[in-house]
């Protein structure tokens, strides 16, 4: 198991979530 890759992995999870949200409070606001 690399570590390192689970964390990059985790990383990469966490931003796309914080894209997610960040679309989601765009739509909020244009409507």
């Amino acid at each position: 198991m690399d570590i390192h890759k689970v964390y990059l992995d985790r990383k990469r999870v966490n931003q796309e979530k914080k894209h997610l949200n960040q679309e989601k409070n765009m739509h909020k606001l244009s409507f």
